[in-house]
């Protein structure tokens, strides 16, 4: 768990550098507002590096801090929108689940349609579970075999899942060429700990 956890943070770390680079020469003001918020980020990381869970507040605060960053290199280029409801914010799960998604739905997705598009994040009590989805207007997943397979974010939340959850709660993924993908989480709301110490 530790060694599939460590491989989100450098991952991050080097996509978030490349779109603040982009804007140093053109936005300077804008670079240096990204650094400071990249930097609130690694804040959060570092004050509990050894937490297996975490509020789902503290998730969504670190997606915003993204968003802002991909915002200021995209522009208008990408709409974001979130619908919590109310009293699953404080909800536990596995550190650094949602930020992958997300930003695998901007990278993948968005930032590689003409025009842009939105994201969308959701996150309800659903039968025992809390249910996440985060959902985009990209131009959608070509490749659908062994789709968890193809970079490290999107693998690193299936075997974080599976492992601690077991097969039933590996993500799913809905994706049509051109109108985008949906990709969604369940986290057993009953039970924070993994099904087995091995």
């Amino acid at each position: 768990m530790a060694a599939l956890r460590a491989q989100v943070n450098p991952h991050f770390l080097f996509n978030s550098l490349n779109s603040i680079a982009q804007l140093i020469s053109t936005d300077p003001d804008k670079a240096e507002a990204c650094v400071e918020r990249l930097a609130e980020i690694f804040r959060y990381m570092l004050r509990g590096p050894n937490a297996e869970f975490v509020p789902l507040a503290d998730e969504l605060k670190v997606v915003e801090a993204y968003l802002e960053i991909e915002k200021a290199r995209f522009g208008d280029q990408i709409e974001v929108s979130e619908q919590v409801d109310d009293g699953v914010r404080n909800v536990l799960l596995p550190g650094l689940i949602l930020q992958p998604l997300v930003e695998n739905a901007v990278k993948h997705g968005i930032s590689r349609k003409i025009g842009g598009g939105a994201v969308m994040i959701e996150a309800a009590r659903d039968n025992g579970d809390l249910r996440l989805t985060v959902r985009d207007t990209g131009v959608g997943i070509q490749t659908r075999d062994n789709i968890f397979d193809k970079g490290v974010g999107l693998r690193n939340v299936r075997d974080r899942l599976v492992k601690l959850y077991g097969p039933s709660y590996a993500p799913s993924i809905e994706t049509r060429d051109g109108v985008g993908t949906t990709v969604t989480v369940r986290i057993p709301l009953k039970r924070t700990t993994p099904i087995s110490a091995s």
